[in-house]
């Protein structure tokens, strides 16, 4: 970063990412810009266009509301010259489309939790190819593992050391230092690759479904990118089963079914009556527009 970035700041201010943001852009002598209304992918365009703005930072969830109508950004996505994308599930295809959309921009994608922002760094915009499905390596002196559980683990002096709980600090670190996360991982020629959270792995009749996949083989399938939320639900005969809910005003519900149950049978899971699927408005979402699963 230099100077004469003048960023876009797609996240709120109040959640780590956006404050890290404010932070990066604050120490360089640069702006940053605050959408009062939130993400607006036509203010966006407009603003790139005009100059006003030549930075993003945003989560996949967003970015896929743009790769989904490129065309709103068009030829200003080449005047882009940095962005960060946030940490959630995002494939090697997607991180293609936006390096494609945004060609003269570094592009980095960073992982980590709230109680460690940025363990780990993907440089897009330059990686080879075959390493876009990662997220990175750590940096610094940072350090990522796995533990014989396949979850993620992370050391460093940017992790935290408590959590504030009612009246009383409750320890995030062992005695080691390492924080367990509840995210499974695994690493491959030093790469960290996210294979989604432990806690929302659905096992069907034995079968484990990482929900991120499966949201995506929907959601290509229908043209609703970033708009298909699966999220395990209690089953009686399989021990969890599957629900998949879909942002939509027109979409049949026997139409999201029948998508739903080619892309599990892909994935090695004939689910019958235990997928269940609904077709909503709107989808429950945080601030940054990650899908909660639980409240589904």
């Amino acid at each position: 970063l230099t100077p004469e970035v003048r960023e876009y700041v797609g996240v709120p201010a109040t959640y780590s990412f956006g404050m890290g943001r404010i932070r990066a852009i604050s120490a360089v002598g640069g702006h940053a810009y605050l959408p009062p209304r939130g993400f607006d992918p036509l203010e966006l365009s407009r603003m790139l266009q005009s100059g006003e703005v030549n930075s993003l930072s945003a989560v996949p969830t967003l970015l896929r509301i743009i790769l989904n109508a490129p065309d709103v950004i068009g030829d200003a996505g080449k005047k882009l010259r940095w962005m960060e994308i946030g940490s959630q599930f995002m494939s090697g295809a997607e991180k293609r489309a936006v390096r494609d959309l945004f060609p003269n921009a570094r592009i980095v994608q960073h992982y980590g939790l709230t109680e460690a922002s940025r363990s780990s760094f993907l440089r897009i915009s330059e990686v080879p190819d075959e390493y876009l499905e990662s997220v990175g390596k750590a940096v610094g002196a940072t350090e990522v593992g796995i533990t014989t559980a396949g979850r993620i683990r992370i050391r460093g002096p940017h992790v935290a050391r408590w959590r504030f709980d009612a009246d009383e600090l409750a320890d995030l670190v062992g005695r080691d230092g390492w924080l367990e996360t509840s995210d499974l991982g695994h690493i491959k020629d030093g790469y960290l690759y996210y294979d989604g959270r432990a806690d929302d792995l659905i096992n069907t009749g034995g079968v484990k479904i990482n929900p991120d996949l499966l949201e995506l083989r929907i959601a290509e399938r229908l043209g609703l990118g970033g708009k298909v939320v699966v999220a395990k639900v209690p089953d009686a005969l399989r021990g969890e089963g599957v629900l998949v809910a879909a942002e939509s005003m027109d979409l049949a519900a026997d139409r999201l079914h029948s998508v739903a149950a080619k892309a599990l049978k892909e994935m090695g899971v004939n689910a019958g009556d235990a997928l269940h699927v609904r077709v909503m408005p709107a989808l429950p979402r945080t601030a940054t527009g990650k899908p909660l699963r639980r409240s589904l």
